[in-house]
């Protein structure tokens, strides 16, 4: 059953009984009318038709309490299970899924969210298996080259460097690679001749860009 069934199947009944309450109020005034006061039909009459107006009258209430409970939590909880899903998915989590069974909307949109999750969790091993098998190909021509090679990124982080390049520094590939070089040169003095090198190099090259503008 979705929302709009829901909640038009709980103001059915709530109306249905008010409209009860106001026809038993209608027909026992009726009846207390008709009867003579001093009748003895009177008094258990009037008892009758008080007990009826609060049976229903209570149900009215436990009806209108029960869907000011029910029915936001059923759209409000829904809604924060989606919410967190989406920050698992933003935190690359493709592993989440949802189970929204509550109504036929919100099982609608959990059967697409899963179909979204898996298709990132496809794509992105599908990804990770071919930057690895890049990777492990760059390594391998880095490594088939005699002259020491060291690739940095722009934080001067070590990202790849190949076995002759080890030997001369002599430092093992875990020692190095996702390290800092101007950490690693401090305690290295070779490397730190090349940092140096390289830091002059491209201050040089910037004071050139400089010049011809």
């Amino acid at each position: 059953m979705n929302i709009k069934s829901k909640l038009t199947l709980a103001i059915g009944v709530l109306v249905a009984m008010i409209v009860l309450l106001v026809v038993l109020s209608v027909v026992n005034l009726q009846i207390l009318t008709a009867t003579e006061p001093d009748s003895p039909a009177a008094g258990p009459g009037l008892q009758r038709a008080l007990l009826w107006i609060y049976v229903v009258g209570a149900a009215c209430i436990c009806i209108g309490i029960g869907m000011w409970l029910r029915l936001p939590a059923s759209i409000d909880n829904p809604i924060k299970e989606l919410t967190n899903a989406i920050q698992e998915i933003a935190n690359h989590n493709y592993k989440k899924r949802l189970e929204l069974s509550n109504s036929e909307e919100f099982s609608e949109v959990s059967k697409n969210f899963n179909r979204m999750a898996k298709r990132l969790e496809d794509y992105h091993a599908s990804a990770l298996s071919d930057m690895m098998a890049s990777k492990k190909y760059m390594e391998t021509i880095i490594n088939s080259i005699n002259e020491p090679i060291i690739g940095l990124n722009n934080d001067m982080e070590i990202l790849f460097i190949n076995d002759e390049a080890l030997n001369v520094i002599n430092l093992k590939r875990e020692e190095v690679i996702k390290h800092s070089a101007q950490d690693i040169s401090l305690r290295n003095d070779l490397l730190r001749r090349l940092i140096r090198e390289l830091v002059e190099f491209l201050g040089n090259q910037s004071e050139t860009r400089k010049k011809k503008r």
